[in-house]
């Protein structure tokens, strides 16, 4: 036991050394602060088969410890066991006291890498001399920390167990729950760096520096004015629509259905945009019937962009002239297929800005 004591105390001086060893500061880190924590346990340790032992016993328990800084921590420990003898199968009862010290390694984020190295004492009380133990032992072994918010961490180990009065090495791991009584952890900050010199440029490459350019940033197909910033014109741009009918009909044809479609996706490209579709006539036949047939032509294109192509009413409007404008000889048969036709225009303006010229 006074081997036991002592081992201990030296293990006490060593974690206090560590709270000298502040550590460089990374920017970004999380920095465990000083303080003290509670923590809960379970795992499991593997017996030596010289003692007579179930050779897996499941271990739970309970300790306190302080956080010396980023890198060391030192944590008391109690634990218990239920393990049985083998053979004989005889209640056993097992009590772990230990000291371990903890050395965490960075850079430091949520996860920390360690390195532990402890002392303390197993007691074994059970039916028979195989079950009655008292003994000291050393372990050391290493895993992982992982912290979960400003209180709350997780932590595993694996660690080798060396009973100094038996002289043989046994095997455990260990889960366990930190609670830290104050706020842990937090981000640390870098010592703030001297600022460079400013340097005056023209980052962008637009030719107005950069003290002086309101717009960086600006892309280099673009002209600019004084201030660095894209010049914005406005310009007209416009569509227009012709539809040819068949003599005395007034059934769109196929090859025309890609030029309609072609206006439709132009007014919805303008949704301000909208029409007037013109229908007219050649000259043969009575100007009564020919007025009529224009209004069926133009209402025939009209129909089509509402219930093929979703453009609304609101915006075409279908008017018949019939055959009072020809814009070709109503004496040749060319001329009056020509005539036979729907027409519209659609014009209007769009902002954009000003190109640069290629070099």
């Amino acid at each position: 036991m006074r081997r036991s004591t002592a081992a201990i105390c030296s293990l006490a001086i060593l974690s206090g050394a560590g709270s000298a060893v502040a550590g460089e500061r990374y920017e970004g880190e999380t920095v465990y602060a000083q303080g003290w924590y509670l923590t809960g346990m379970g795992g499991f340790m593997r017996y030596d088969s010289e003692r007579n032992l179930e050779r897996e016993t499941d271990t739970w328990g309970y300790g306190v410890g302080y956080q010396f800084n980023s890198n060391y921590a030192a944590e008391l420990v109690y634990a218990r066991q239920d393990t049985a003898t083998d053979p004989g199968n005889a209640e056993v009862d097992g009590k772990i006291g230990r000291l371990d010290v903890f050395k965490y390694f960075g850079p430091r984020g949520r996860t920390q890498p360690f390195m532990l190295l402890g002392m303390g004492d197993l007691d074994l009380k059970g039916s028979g001399a195989a079950a009655n133990r008292n003994e000291t032992f050393v372990n050391f072994g290493g895993g992982f920390r992982y912290r979960v918010n400003d209180r709350l961490s997780l932590r595993w180990d694996a660690r080798a167990i060396r009973s100094l009065d038996e002289n043989i090495t046994e095997y455990g791991t260990n889960l366990a729950v930190i609670y830290a009584f104050d706020d842990a952890y937090k981000v640390a900050s870098a010592a703030p760096r001297p600022e460079p010199e400013p340097v005056i440029g023209d980052a962008d490459g637009d030719g107005v520096m950069d003290d002086k350019d309101q717009c960086p940033d600006t892309p280099k197909n673009l002209q600019v004015n004084k201030r660095g910033c894209p010049i914005l014109t406005r310009e007209g741009v416009e569509i227009d629509l012709h539809v040819e009918f068949d003599f005395d009909k007034s059934v769109v044809k196929d090859q025309y259905m890609p030029r309609i479609e072609a206006v439709a996706d132009f007014m919805k490209k303008y949704p301000a945009t909208s029409t007037t579709l013109e229908g007219h006539t050649d000259s043969i036949g009575p100007d009564s019937y020919n007025q009529g047939l224009s209004e069926r032509r133009a209402n025939a294109v009209r129909n089509i962009f509402i219930e093929r192509f979703g453009i609304s009413g609101d915006r075409l409007k279908a008017v018949g002239y019939g055959e009072s404008k020809p814009i070709a000889d109503n004496s040749t048969k060319e001329g009056r297929d020509r005539n036979r036709r729907t027409t519209a225009v659609i014009k209007t303006t769009r902002s954009r800005y000003k190109q640069r010229d290629a070099q």
